[in-house]
C-alpha cells in the first residue's frame, strides 16, 4: 500500500509525498494514523542524539569508557548529546532508529523513544568501537566524547509493523522524510540534522549509515562544510561479521 506521513520538525508539521510501505497493510497501521496520514513521526517519537562514551587516545592505545547515565530508558550509559557540547567530539552517524530504539505499548498503540543504537547495534558499537577508531591513521592523541546521531530521528523502518527489518520499507520511508521541503523549498530534515552537527562541532565524523542511504548523508555533510576528518564505515550491525582486522573505515576525500 501507499500512504503519506505527517512529520514534526522544529515545531512545524510537514507531509511527505506518497510512500510505498508494502507489504504493510492499512489494517496494521490504522491505529497509528490520524485521518489519511501515518502519524508516528511526532516530536514525542523523536529519538534524541546521545553522548555515550569517552574515548581516550594514547598512541596506538584507544580506550572507550562509558559516561555516567542520565537517560534511564536506554540500555546503555547515555547522556544527552548537548552535555558534550564544547568538548572534542567524535560523531558517529547511523540513519534512523529501528524498533529496538522504542518502548512499544501494543495495547495503547504508544511509542516511547529510548536512545539510538540499542540492541545488537549498540552491543557491536560497545564491542568494536576501539577497533574501528584504530583504523583512523590521523586520529590525534587526547580525550574525545563520542556522540551517536541519527540524521532522521524517527522510526523509518516501521519496524513495529514488520516481523523483521524490511530494508525496502525503511529506505522508502527514509528517503520520503529526508526529501521533505518547506514553502521556501528548503530541506527541513536535512537542515535539522546539519544544525545538530554544527552544535557538536565534531573533530571527526564517521558516517555509518546503511549502504543504500550512506551517499545521501555524505553529500549532505560535504555540502555543508563537514569536509575535514570525514570517514565512512559499515553500519555497526555488520561489524560482528568481520574479524577485527577486517573492520574498515575510509576517509572521504
Amino acid at each position: 500500500m501507499k500512504i503519506k506521513a505527517r512529520v514534526d520538525c522544529n515545531d512545524e508539521e510537514y507531509v511527505t509525498d506518497e510512500i510505498d510501505i508494502s507489504p504493510i497493510t492499512k489494517e496494521q497501521i490504522n491505529n497509528y494514523c490520524t485521518g489519511e496520514y501515518l502519524d508516528i513521526f511526532q516530536n514525542k517519537h523523536r529519538v534524541p542524539d546521545v553522548w555515550r562514551y569517552i574515548v581516550e587516545v594514547n598512541n596506538a592505545d584507544i580506550e572507550v569508557i562509558p559516561v555516567d547515565k542520565t537517560i534511564q530508558l536506554s540500555g546503555f550509559y547515555d547522556r544527552p548529546a548537548a552535555d558534550a557540547k564544547g568538548t572534542r567530539v567524535i560523531l558517529l552517524i547511523l540513519e534512523s532508529p529501528h524498533k529496538s530504539e522504542y518502548k512499544h505499548d501494543k495495547k495503547l498503540f504508544m511509542l516511547k523513544p529510548k536512545a539510538p543504537a540499542q540492541g545488537y547495534t549498540g552491543r557491536n558499537i560497545e564491542s568494536y568501537m576501539s577497533d574501528v577508531l584504530k583504523k583512523i591513521s590521523d586520529l590525534t592523541d587526547g580525550s574525545y566524547n563520542l556522540i551517536i546521531s541519527n540524521p532522521i530521528p524517527y522510526l523509518c523502518s516501521l519496524g513495529i509493523f514488520t516481523d523483521k527489518l524490511n530494508t525496502k520499507v525503511r529506505d522508502n520511508v527514509w528517503r520520503a522524510v529526508w526529501n521533505i521541503t518547506d514553502k521556501k523549498g528548503e530541506y527541513v530534515i536535512r537542515n535539522d540534522f546539519i544544525n545538530r552537527c554544527k552544535i557538536y562541532q565534531p573533530e571527526y565524523v564517521i558516517n555509518c549509515c546503511t549502504a543504500e542511504l550512506k551517499k545521501n548523508v555524505t553529500e549532505c555533510l560535504l555540502a555543508n562544510g563537514f569536509t575535514n576528518n570525514l570517514y565512512a564505515a559499515h553500519h555497526p550491525s555488520a561489524w560482528k561479521y568481520q574479524t577485527r582486522e577486517e573492520l574498515s573505515i575510509l576517509k572521504v576525500e
